[in-house]
């Protein structure tokens, strides 16, 4: 049986999306190699003082390090936002659909409160995805 998708209400939650959305539009990431931007972007998130972990293993209920799935769910970035983790993932180039697969995957799980994309492919998200907010953030913006 699955559990249910923690729903996020608190507008807390959005207010630190859309600041860091802002932010993050504004800087000049790299677009040529994922691991670089990756990399960019740490730096910009500890400049900014933001709390977070790279690559952080996400489990859902009965799962740990001890038995984990066989491909576990890892995105770049959670971003702790008082009491909430905000997913944050880089891609540079990656099939739509592809990439919004990987983006419900992480919005599954109950520790994750909302999704974010870091993209350099032309997209949208949906204004929820799991009943949990979701925002792209576009990579090339910081270069108009």
């Amino acid at each position: 049986m699955s559990e249910m998708p923690n729903i996020c209400t608190d507008p807390a939650v959005l207010e630190a999306m859309g600041k860091l959305k802002k932010k993050m539009e504004r800087q000049r990431f790299p677009n040529m190699n994922e691991k670089v931007t990756q990399a960019e972007v740490e730096t910009f998130l500890k400049k900014e003082g933001y709390t977070f972990s790279r690559e952080h293993r996400l489990y859902m209920q009965g799962e740990s390090d001890e038995a984990p799935k066989a491909n576990p769910d890892i995105p770049d970035f959670l971003i702790q936002c008082g009491e909430h983790s905000i997913v944050l993932e880089v891609k540079l180039r990656a099939r739509r659909m592809r990439i919004y697969d990987q983006i419900v995957r992480y919005a599954r799980h109950p520790s994750v409160h909302a999704v974010m994309l870091l993209t350099g492919t032309s997209m949208t998200l949906p204004l929820k995805v799991e009943q949990k907010p979701a925002m792209v953030i576009s990579l090339g913006q910081g270069w108009l």
